[in-house]
């Protein structure tokens, strides 16, 4: 992901990682962060985690919180399955790359997420006939670790982060300058556009669009499709609890 404001950007078993000012001023959190991932629960062994619904012994969204830092963990994507099996050392890892690489950056000190492997959603993404308007396939779904300071919400930067829209832009851009088919590359063309306008629209605060709906038109309603969310600093009176869905 090419942002701005990024301190780190690194991708992790074909997951993408962003830091940001967004996920808060971490610099006098930095220790509250370590605790927060040491409390983090260990495990070499996939277990399932309920998500749709999050109703079990292991659901999504979880989170961990000490002092000033919050880790969440949540599903991403449009159409999630009843269940995703997670080794726990895997998000445990995903949280300690962005502690070192955002909590611990000496130029900034600041929160961010990491996603799970997106490789499945890029297939899908880029193949040949299918419509962004149908239902996405369950095994596109993934999921995010995020490293913040301490919100009332959950986050949900894998549905409503504008740079996710953004790398799903370039995923169909790219396979555009690859493929031979005229029909395909058309498609392709209109994907990459679709995603691009989406993300210009998206805001990861106040009301905010997830990256898979149709953008909107010009002078079209600003709430259809939306959901609110209460964060410090945001411009918005409206509070409410948003789940991965």
């Amino acid at each position: 992901m090419a942002v701005s404001n990024v301190t780190g950007n690194i991708p992790l078993w074909e997951g993408q990682g962003l830091c940001d000012r967004y996920y808060g001023d971490l610099r006098e959190g930095r220790r509250d962060c370590a605790r927060a991932l040491s409390l983090l629960r260990r495990g070499d062994e996939e277990i399932p985690f309920h998500v749709n619904p999050a109703f079990g012994p292991q659901t999504l969204p979880l989170d961990v919180k000490y002092g000033n830092c919050m880790i969440q963990v949540e599903a991403a994507g449009p159409d999630l399955p009843e269940v995703i099996y997670i080794r726990p050392d895997r998000f445990v890892a995903m949280a300690e790359w962005v502690f070192t690489s955002c909590v611990q950056s000496p130029g900034g000190a600041i929160g961010g997420f990491i996603t799970s492997d997106v490789t499945a959603l890029e297939d899908y993404i880029i193949s040949p006939g299918i419509s962004l308007d149908q239902r996405y396939p369950p095994s596109t779904a993934f999921y995010t670790v995020s490293m913040t300071t301490i919100v009332p919400d959950w986050l949900s930067p894998g549905n409503f982060e504008p740079e996710m829209a953004y790398l799903f832009a370039k995923y169909a851009l790219d396979a555009e300058q690859t493929a031979t088919a005229p029909t395909l590359k058309r498609e392709l063309v209109g994907r990459s556009q679709r995603f691009f306008d989406q993300a210009r629209q998206m805001h990861p605060r106040g009301f905010r669009r997830p990256w898979w709906i149709r953008p909107q038109r010009l002078g079209s309603s600003a709430k259809n499709s939306t959901v609110a969310l209460n964060l410090p600093g945001a411009n918005t009176n409206q509070t409410g609890v948003v789940t991965a869905r």
